[in-house]
């Protein structure tokens, strides 16, 4: 495109060249902080397993702090103007795709900020398209940096943001040592205090939960998701809230915010078997557990390698 020849028109480019540069910053920000929902909005999509959702959540936001901070630089601009348009097509083609699905819970563009759904996201990503346009047009700035100084910046950026939040999968592994001595498995035995939930024959995946915890409701996100992308059986699956009388009370799906039925135990019971830890993941097999598991270090692979063992 030709560029300006009017001193008030490069003016006005350059002040929609920095506010979009920063609106991509600050949307980049927003996604790190509220990466947990981020990360499992994409796993959501059954598309790529939980694993790849972590890498795919964080390189998105490194992309997006580069093409932001690449526009407020106003260097490289062709290929900084190539970057922001290629960015907001595939945003737009994954948020045209989620509207076709029929999704209309929040797409978390700007984290916990602003909650927007795919049809108003899609709105926002026309406009900055649009902004594009003059933006485009702007000449960058006669000084253009050697390798060895913006190379050092994007791994900078890079590192950043994996440091400041990791992948879950990185740091964390399920615990396989103190499964002999945890006692929800004398509770579950045919004796036990939980003998009429049936945990003891077969294999069973059991959750401590409690409805006003923020990772307890991304767990169930987490576990539900799994479930559904892998086909297993829903019926597998126990939720255990406290708050319940002196005898386990069963409460149906939905009742408590929670996606699976969920079994309300007197609060001394559910402090004992669950340590005070929720959100907290067992798995079962014939009443003994398996594996331990926190939010953190919930494993897809191997809760499937654990219910289609023969």
């Amino acid at each position: 495109m030709r560029p300006f020849t009017s001193r008030t028109a490069r003016l006005s480019a350059l002040i929609l060249k920095m506010f979009l540069g920063l609106f991509f910053v600050v949307s980049a920000w927003a996604k790190l902080i509220d990466i947990d929902r981020f990360e499992l909005y994409i796993y959501s999509f059954q598309l790529l397993s939980l694993h790849t959702s972590f890498l795919t959540a964080r390189m998105v936001i490194v992309f997006e702090l580069l093409v932001g901070i690449g526009l407020l630089s106003n260097i490289f601009n062709r290929w900084v103007n190539i970057c922001t348009v290629t960015m907001l097509a595939a945003f737009t083609f994954f948020l045209g795709h989620a509207l076709l699905i029929g999704r209309t819970d929040s797409c978390r563009c700007m984290g916990a900020w602003v909650d927007l759904n795919p049809a108003y996201s899609l709105l926002k990503n026309a406009v900055l398209l649009l902004l594009m346009i003059p933006v485009s047009r702007l000449q960058p700035w006669p000084w253009r940096p050697r390798w060895y100084i913006w190379m050092p910046v994007v791994s900078a950026i890079v590192v950043s943001v994996f440091v400041r939040s990791s992948p879950d999968n990185w740091l964390f592994r399920p615990d396989t040592e103190s499964r002999h001595s945890h006692p929800l498995s004398a509770a579950v035995a045919p004796d036990g205090v939980l003998a009429s939930l049936h945990l003891y024959q077969g294999r069973h995946a059991v959750l401590f939960l409690t409805p006003g915890c923020r990772y307890c409701h991304l767990a169930d996100m987490k576990i539900t998701a799994i479930q559904k992308r892998n086909h297993l059986d829903s019926t597998a699956f126990c939720y255990l809230l406290p708050g319940g009388s002196s005898s386990p009370v069963t409460l149906p799906g939905g009742a408590v915010s929670f996606s699976h039925p969920a079994v309300r135990l007197p609060d001394s019971l559910f402090i004992r078997l669950s340590g005070g830890i929720r959100p907290l993941l067992i798995l079962l097999s014939d009443g003994r557990v398996s594996v331990v598991s926190h939010y953190r270090n919930i494993d897809e692979e191997q809760i499937v390698t654990f219910f289609r063992a023969k």
